[in-house]
């Protein structure tokens, strides 16, 4: 078990080596700004936060080690190795489940040493594996502010995990799923989802057991302990939802609303949002097997032709039918399916966000798709003997690939110039990737570079302030005050109650 565990963390960590060269991306406004990295300036703007606990680690991260992104993604890497064994021990709770039952017998005949209890180890070790070292993570890593994300699935892990054990009959256990409820609802508005993870997962486990006592633990004494821990976790859930209808508190912006701004679709309907989502959704999955042109923005546009929703949404009803039907019969494979439903739920069917696509909403789901993978070559290792010696090398093939194609990414963020310049290779078209690309090269004093791009944005759209903003300074720096001077009226024009910055050029490109 410890040499699995050293292994397990040492190939994740391995991998995720070369994150600690990176340096701010889209996140260093927010933190060199210092909008993070202060306490609380009263218990109202604390509460009205919703992000709590993550706004203070990056305080602790910036008293600890200042400005220097190192310590930030040190904290990053270490918050997804505790996922990474998270994952792990859930998994290995699970199959020691499955194969103490027939439903499991699939999976225990599939080892060589059926006797041994080390034999279950190996499925839990193989999907927290790929899932650790799996390029979707990237975003969710390597990206300092992501740690949000990050964050709250590790808690919701957690509550996952101590859910497990008061299923064992752990008295205590209801005390941690209580406890990291709460810390999972005050890191990230996902977290709405985990009293619907928790139900399915509960009614799954509880019906494989079969309603039998365990051990000295009576069938009352287990109710009473779900009772607390239900109304430990309904009660965190409530703050969330009341928060977030604007009742108990009106909530200060989050980070991704800024950069939403820039988006040039605001307004879909929650139809029209599922039916793109539901392409998206496909498109998730093709990453999960063959995970290339990752990119931070996707400028994906809203989906508005049947023939490309339609086809999507009858194969995701389908297979969100056959997970239903497997979940019935107790199958281990149904249990993973709804899994990936609701986590992908909260941010991926009916309610609207300016931005489709963004990796980091596969962290959590890719837990679940990954152990879907693990299982069917578990299983298929049991129904083609001759296959066994393949399968274990498409195995390893997979960790090579991924942990590779994970190393690279993480190289993008090194540079800003490399990172927004891949981007914009894939999305040419984006004013967001243009603008962010043309400021990346301004931070390196190659003005007249970054001017080419400044000017492809607005080009893009010529909505935004902020596009007019750089581009004028783009235009100043490289001795045109007059264009830079129509640029930051025109930035006033589009926003004059916010043009302070757009006036203090302005003033500036006049005197020039």
């Amino acid at each position: 078990m410890i040499n699995a565990i050293i292994g397990l963390l040492g190939v994740v960590g391995i991998v995720y080596a070369s994150s600690f060269d990176g340096t701010y991306v889209l996140d260093d406004d927010l933190i060199l700004e210092q909008r993070y990295v202060h306490p609380y300036s009263s218990w109202g703007h604390f509460l009205r936060d919703s992000r709590q606990l993550v706004d203070l680690s990056f305080w602790a991260n910036y008293h600890f080690n200042g400005f220097d992104p190192w310590g930030y993604h040190l904290v990053n890497l270490l918050v997804h190795l505790a996922s990474v064994l998270c994952v792990f021990s859930i998994g290995l709770w699970a199959t020691e489940l499955w194969a103490t039952h027939e439903f499991a017998k699939p999976v225990e005949s599939n080892l060589e040493d059926k006797g041994n209890h080390q034999t279950s180890i190996w499925p839990a070790w193989w999907i927290a594996v790929l899932w650790g070292v799996h390029p979707l993570t990237t975003e969710s890593v390597t990206y300092i502010i992501q740690r949000y994300e990050s964050v709250a699935v590790l808690f919701m892990l957690l509550t996952l995990r101590c859910w497990c054990g008061l299923l064992d009959g752990k008295r205590s256990a209801a005390i941690g799923v209580i406890f990291f409820a709460w810390c999972a609802i005050l890191s990230k508005q996902i977290s709405i989802s985990l009293p619907f993870l928790i139900f399915v997962w509960d009614l799954f486990f509880s019906r494989l057991r079969g309603g039998a006592a365990i051990g000295n633990f009576s069938k009352h004494r287990l109710k009473a302990l779900r009772t607390i821990a239900w109304g430990g976790i309904l009660s965190a859930w409530s703050y969330l939802v009341l928060c977030l209808s604007g009742y108990l508190f009106a909530m200060v912006p989050t980070v991704g609303s800024e950069y939403a701004a820039r988006s040039i679709h605001h307004e879909l309907s929650p139809l029209q949002y599922l039916q793109t989502q539901s392409v998206v959704i496909l498109h998730y999955m093709k990453l999960v097997l063959y995970p290339r042109d990752l990119r931070l923005d996707y400028g994906w546009m809203p989906e508005h032709d049947p023939l490309r929703y339609i086809p999507a949404m009858c194969l995701l009803a389908s297979l969100a039918l056959l997970g239903i039907w497997l979940f019935y019969h107790r199958k281990c494979a149904g249990i993973l399916i709804v899994m990936v439903y609701l986590t992908l739920a909260p941010r991926s069917s009916f309610a609207p966000s300016p931005d489709m696509v963004f990796e980091h909403r596969m962290y959590f789901p890719l837990v679940f798709l990954v152990a879907l993978l693990v299982v069917g070559g578990v299983a298929l290792r049991r129904t083609m003997v001759s296959m066994r010696q393949v399968i274990r090398l498409i195995g390893v093939g997979l960790l090579l690939m991924w942990g590779m194609r994970t190393h690279q990414r993480n190289l993008d963020y090194q540079s800003t110039v490399r990172f927004w310049q891949s981007n914009f290779d894939l999305e040419p078209n984006n004013p967001r990737v243009a603008h962010n690309l043309g400021m990346a090269y301004a931070s390196l004093g190659d003005w007249k570079t970054a001017r080419v791009y400044a000017e492809t944005a607005v080009s893009q759209n010529d909505k935004y302030a902020g596009y007019y903003i750089g581009l004028g300074d783009t235009q100043r720096e490289t001795g045109d005050p007059v264009a830079a001077i129509k640029s930051f009226s025109r930035a006033i024009e589009l926003e004059p109650e916010s043009g302070e910055a757009s006036r203090l050029r302005l003033g500036t490109s006049r005197k020039d």
